[in-house]
């Protein structure tokens, strides 16, 4: 799998608010939304960017319509570790 070099599209995502309520229910965000976002913000992302963000916004939300049945997780639920598993671990690392 190629390295992902756009950590920054993330942060946009974040910034803009992930997905918009419209009336009852979540959606994803709009091109209105990041038009109106890159204008306040002074920021002119490309295209390709653009889309990046419209298709994390898409599958935030069908996450999170997945999640409303059994078994699947939330999207910004807590992922739960095993504790010992996690300090074995950053014990190795910083023995490295």
């Amino acid at each position: 799998m190629p390295e992902v070099k756009a950590y920054y599209l993330f942060e946009f995502l974040i910034e803009l608010g992930v997905f918009q309520e419209t009336g009852m229910a979540a959606s994803p965000l709009s091109w209105q939304e990041i038009l109106a976002w890159q204008a306040q913000i002074g920021v002119s992302l490309q295209a390709w960017e653009v889309k990046a963000i419209k298709l994390l916004s898409r599958e935030y939300v069908a996450q999170m319509d997945l999640a409303k049945k059994a078994n699947y997780p939330m999207p910004y639920g807590l992922v739960k570790h095993d504790k010992i598993e996690v300090a074995k671990h950053i014990k190795n690392i910083l023995r490295g």
